[in-house]
């Protein structure tokens, strides 16, 4: 059964570690706008680049002052909420009662964003640069209009440190993904980390597999033996 394992570890575990395989083999770049700039002419695939993102067009509101890569306004309204709910006795018998609270609600949600960023000497279009799970808009304020009315105020800042990875491909950036406060070597670190569990779970269900199949054997060889008797 260890042999097996072994034959179908690569088959399986491949696919799974495909893109932590890639991550882990990209190109990285270390703030350097000329290296940067020089893959964006080659097709070196897969890259992993140090530096800090920042837009050309900041954007700003009446509200607060400052300009911002991206601007969430949420309004929310204070309101009476009437609810029913049905409790029973030690009987048996059915209650039906009436409660209300107050909270408060988002009644609307307004954003504010850059259309371009900058990063490493080359602007990107705001649709073409993703963020990944770490990105955080940062609470800024809340205003309050009226005893029944709020506006809670997030931003984003002109320029924030971070990785992004990506693919040149036909002298094209693509797959633009920005990690914010994150390195290239924490992402390399992050799909390494990811293999080694991918290795530890392969092999642990494996002993499970081959432990269940050892233990239903002997089973039903007893149980075939003491049939004979």
């Amino acid at each position: 059964m260890l042999g097996i394992g072994l034959w179908l570890h690569d088959p399986i575990l491949f696919p799974v570690q495909q893109s932590q395989l890639e991550t882990i083999s990209a190109i990285q770049i270390d703030k350097d706008v000329d290296k940067f700039d020089y893959i964006g002419r080659t097709d070196v695939g897969d890259f992993l680049a140090n530096g800090t993102l920042s837009t050309p067009d900041p954007v700003s509101i009446p509200d607060i002052p400052g300009k911002y890569m991206y601007i969430e306004k949420t309004k929310e309204k204070y309101t009476l909420h009437t609810e029913t709910y049905t409790t029973t006795d030690d009987e048996g018998h059915t209650h039906t009662h009436t409660r209300t609270y107050w909270s408060w609600d988002v009644v609307d949600v307004n954003h504010v964003n850059c259309n371009y960023y900058t990063f490493l000497g080359k602007t990107f279009p705001v649709s073409s640069v993703h963020f990944n799970i770490h990105w955080r808009t940062t609470y800024y304020d809340t205003i309050q209009e009226s005893s029944d009315i709020r506006y809670i105020y997030y931003i984003f800042p002109m320029t924030a440190d971070g990785c992004m990875t990506g693919n040149v491909k036909d002298k094209t950036y693509n797959h633009l993904v920005f990690n914010h406060n994150r390195t290239a070597q924490n992402i390399i670190d992050s799909a390494e980390t990811k293999i080694t569990i991918s290795k530890v779970l392969y092999w642990f269900m494996w002993l499970l597999i081959t432990g269940g199949l050892i233990f239903g054997f002997y089973y039903l060889e007893n149980d075939w033996l003491e049939d004979d008797n």
